[in-house]
């Protein structure tokens, strides 16, 4: 298993997000330990290979799991076919992957991490400002709450002091890749989509 942590600037507003990423590769050995990390997600990727046609059927084992363990119902998925630099080894349509996504209501991409095609940094990207847009509007929310608590407080000649604050933490991104490792041609493992 792999962790990252990895600084994205939201370029419409100039706001850092930090975001902390779990790799565990989809495999089985994980699988006892996973669920505590899916626990403080917002955000999850479900990584399968567009060669193997088994690890699509998988995706969807991980993505019950995900929303079995998730603390929020409010949780961004996506949905990542990696491998579409293997043109001729492609074994799964695009189109059985896009109608996992649009039932489940997935965000979806297709990337080629050897290939370094630039969509895994865009999924990354979108995820994170999803789970960040989301977080705003809920902050946003509970501003307005807070205010219109304090209006009624001082017509009653009390209010309310403090609120919400902008403090720390992050945003956690769990990344599941059913049952794959990647060689990075020296022979030894290394995982998809790692930040390293």
């Amino acid at each position: 298993m792999e962790f990252a942590t990895k600084n994205i600037l939201d370029p419409s507003d100039d706001i850092l997000v930090k975001a902390q990423i779990w790799d565990t590769a989809g495999q089985e050995r994980y699988r006892a330990i996973t669920s505590a990390y899916y626990r403080g997600a917002l955000g999850a990727l479900i990584v399968y290979d567009v060669t193997q046609p088994k690890s699509l059927e998988n995706a969807g084992r991980w993505l019950t799991e995900v929303k079995d363990n998730a603390s929020s119902p409010d949780m961004v998925i996506a949905l990542v076919g990696n491998k579409v630099d293997l043109v001729d080894d492609r074994q799964v349509d695009v189109s059985m992957a896009i109608r996992l996504a649009e039932t489940e209501g997935l965000l979806y991409f297709e990337t080629s991490a050897k290939a370094g095609d630039g969509n895994v940094h865009t999924a990354f990207e979108r995820i994170v400002f999803e789970i960040k847009g989301m977080m705003m509007e809920k902050k946003k929310i509970v501003e307005e709450e807070e205010e219109d608590e304090d209006a009624e407080g001082d017509k009653e000649g009390g209010g309310r002091k403090g609120g919400i604050g902008s403090g720390g933490g992050g945003v956690k991104i769990a990344i599941d890749q059913p049952d794959q490792e990647k060689s990075n041609g020296s022979g030894s493992s290394r995982m998809c989509c790692s930040s390293s």
